[in-house]
């Protein structure tokens, strides 16, 4: 129910409203759980909203995972600098799917996006990363906290 109400947090079309309510659930039922990893796991956007809730109902664990989102944005921001370059979300987001063994093609479907895209992003992703495989690409990532 966690993973189901924060990927509702990130539909854009429900309206930033909905958008809060689906993530004050979530939080809800991950302090009834002594649930954290799995919000720290997600994008800067959901760990910033994350704070932005905090802000605004009085509970300790919140208050805790709010801190905890702040230090892995920072981390996050740290560790994504390769040489004076960061990656895009685009980019972040097609990272995501390296290491799942599926095509580019179907990479590509998931995300919505030309096969020719795909691969500009992936050009992009491996000289940032100074990478030269998909395989190397998902190993830093999962080091970097990236995915």
């Amino acid at each position: 129910m966690i993973r189901k109400n924060l990927e509702l947090s990130k539909i854009k079309d429900e309206g930033v409203k909905k958008q809060r309510e689906y993530l004050k659930l979530a939080v809800n039922q991950g302090e009834q759980v002594g649930a954290r990893e799995i919000f720290l796991r997600q994008e800067n956007s959901t760990l910033e909203a994350i704070v932005n809730l905090a802000k605004s109902i009085n509970s300790q664990w919140l208050e805790s995972l709010s801190r905890s989102c702040l230090e892995r944005i920072k981390e996050r921001n740290t560790l994504l600098e390769f040489r004076g370059e960061q990656l895009t979300s685009r980019e972040i987001e097609v990272l995501k799917y390296l290491s799942a063994d599926k095509s580019i093609e179907q990479i590509g479907k998931t995300l919505h996006i030309s096969k020719n895209t795909m691969k500009t992003h992936l050009r992009n992703i491996y000289r940032k990363l100074e990478v030269n495989d998909r395989k190397q690409a998902a190993e830093i990532a999962k080091a970097k906290l990236l995915v």
